[in-house]
């Protein structure tokens, strides 16, 4: 289930931070050929099973996932690997996903410059719900199973920057 607010990490914001600033001339080109409107994302019904296929919903920040902030980051948070770093564009999303095939504690920073929300189901109670994210950074941790599904997805009306760790 989710959802823990884990207390921010100073070390690391400013580690993930910096990594940001370093991987500008990446992600600040990457922009959305169709804008998602909060509404258009309101409106996503949740798949009937898990899908397979990659779909885009943002950029990697760097293809090197042992780059030094990250390193230092997974090593201050105790996490077992770094699972994603992505820049996200205004007015863009990620799709209903469960990541059932890496199972483990999910530890989330983000670091959000405008409006953001991750949606996800409670796996217990089948119950949608809206976390926004707060402007800046947000951190939140939840439990990937392969036997309680944990749906989620993501829309942002900025720039929106997500670090995912396994612990």
């Amino acid at each position: 289930m989710l959802i823990s607010r884990p207390p921010l990490n100073k070390q690391v914001t400013n580690c993930l931070g910096k990594y940001v600033e370093d991987t500008m001339k990446t992600w600040f080109r990457y922009t959305v050929k169709k804008p998602l409107s909060y509404a258009d994302f309101s409106e996503w019904q949740l798949p009937r099973e898990e899908i397979k296929k990659a779909l885009p919903c943002g950029v990697p920040l760097s293809e090197d996932e042992y780059a030094a902030p990250l390193v230092q980051a997974r090593s201050i948070l105790k996490a077992k690997t770094v699972v994603n770093s992505f820049a996200y564009s205004p007015m863009s999303g990620m799709y209903w996903h469960t990541n059932s095939d890496m199972v483990g504690t999910r530890l989330y920073y983000t670091f959000t410059m405008d409006k953001a929300v991750f949606k996800y189901v409670d796996p217990d109670t089948g119950i949608v719900h809206e976390d926004w994210d707060d402007i800046g950074w947000t951190a939140r941790e939840f439990e990937i199973t392969e036997d309680k599904p944990f749906w989620h997805s993501v829309w942002t009306s900025g720039r929106r920057f997500s670090f995912g760790f396994i612990r």
